[in-house]
């Protein structure tokens, strides 16, 4: 926790902003607030007015769109191949645009990570695995593998 003009701040895991600050011998007041509810009225203490703030919301929402769909493009596997697939440089030219998502998310406020392609789940056998023969007279032995 942080701690400003008898103000302490924290940043919460699920990105609440908790606000502390001491109201007497043993009590303290505390008031959590989204980063969107800080980001305005921060906004307005520093003199944006309401048609500035809605022209900077609006940008960085436009930001955000744009940088999603930059990043779903570059990273789909059709378009890598794609490019590498039918151009000279096409590796030149993917690491180029990967610096590009790179500056998007930077710019974009850090709000995306970089993609990652979601594991698909293991898929649940009712089978046991069987353990490899230690060699091939047990294996010719057993019942999968009869002489």
């Amino acid at each position: 926790m942080q701690k400003l003009h008898e103000i302490s701040f924290d940043i919460l895991d699920d990105g609440t902003i908790s606000l502390e600050q001491q109201s007497g011998v043993d009590e303290s007041s505390v008031i959590w607030l989204h980063p969107e509810q800080v980001r305005f009225i921060a906004r307005r203490v520093c003199g944006l007015n309401e048609a500035t703030a809605t022209k900077v919301s609006d940008l960085e929402r436009k930001l955000s769109v744009l940088t999603d769909r930059l990043e779903s493009l570059v990273v789909a596997d059709w378009f890598r191949k794609g490019i590498i697939n039918e151009c000279g440089d096409g590796v030149e030219m993917i690491a180029k645009l990967d610096g590009l998502v790179d500056l998007a998310i930077e710019m974009d406020g850090g709000r995306l990570l970089p993609f990652e392609p979601k594991a698909e789940p293991k898929k649940e056998s009712k089978f046991k695995p069987m353990k490899p023969p230690a060699n091939y007279q047990q294996a010719a032995q057993s019942e999968i593998f009869p002489a």
